[in-house]
């Protein structure tokens, strides 16, 4: 099948992409934006979130610390950087857990998911706008089904640690 990509509309964060193909019935749109990362940070007996307002719903959201990939980054080196910028805390060490397409119908991005086990708090301040939100390991589950981690990206996140026996919550 061949399939024909024009670019509509770029802005630093995300390129809308117009594909046509004489097979499909219809044109799609693809938004294509960089990879990024999903951190799952462990300190002590806690789950860093942080909490940041999120203009697509107009309210803040408590979420895993995240970001996109730098160009000539490692997953890995993006996780610290990022955990870093919006806690404060830092790691010498990410793991790799696995990826996710976060939505196959319309974003071309890969999601990376990744946990640093090995954190300690620094003296940094977290990104403005930003607040810290340790939640503890026995609460995770309590947070989950009462909807208050609504992010599904974390949520893959917090299942592949699972599944790969990194928590147990």
């Amino acid at each position: 099948m061949k399939i024909l990509t024009q670019s509509q509309f770029i802005t630093p964060f995300f390129e809308l992409v117009l594909k046509q193909s004489d097979n499909a019935p219809q044109n799609y749109y693809v938004l294509n934006s960089a990879d990024s990362v999903i951190v799952l940070a462990l300190y002590e007996q806690n789950i860093i979130f942080v909490n940041q307002f999120r203009y697509t719903y107009e309210r803040s959201i408590l979420e895993l610390p995240s970001g996109h990939i730098d160009a000539g980054e490692t997953p890995e080196q993006a996780a610290a950087r990022e955990l870093l910028e919006e806690t404060g805390y830092k790691t010498s060490s990410a793991e790799y857990l696995g990826y996710v397409y976060p939505d196959t119908g319309r974003l071309s991005k890969k999601v990376h998911l990744l946990i640093c086990i090995d954190v300690e708090k620094t003296d940094n301040e977290p990104e403005s706008g930003i607040s810290v939100q340790l939640i503890p390991m026995s609460e995770l589950k309590k947070y989950i089904v009462q909807n208050k981690i609504l992010h599904a990206q974390d949520l893959a996140c917090i299942n592949f640690a699972s599944l790969k026996n990194k928590i147990i919550y």
